[in-house]
């Protein structure tokens, strides 16, 4: 399991992405997140001295690939049946 923490503040915070296999924007939402807070902009630079933010990219490593083998339902029955089985990944 990947993290990254950034800042120094005594504000903790914890961010954990990516825990259900077929969740994988927000793992390139944080992404886009941290490359932002390596700017010299002000504002990031006094988050950053107030808080520490521990980001967990992609908590379910195995969950982001693909299991075609266990996975047989097109997009349509995954949307119209909702609770059935569903693995993220669609034929």
């Amino acid at each position: 399991i990947m993290g990254a923490m950034v800042g120094s503040g005594p504000r903790k915070v914890m961010i954990i992405t990516q825990q259900h296999g077929n969740e994988a924007s927000s793992t390139e939402a944080v992404l886009d997140i941290l490359k932002k807070m390596s700017t010299k902009n002000p504002d990031t630079k006094a988050i950053l001295q107030n808080t520490t933010i521990l980001f967990i990219v992609r908590a379910n490593p195995d969950g982001g690939e693909p299991d075609p083998k266990n996975c047989y339902q097109t997009y349509d029955q995954a949307v119209n049946a909702p609770g059935e089985k569903n693995c993220g990944h669609f034929r």
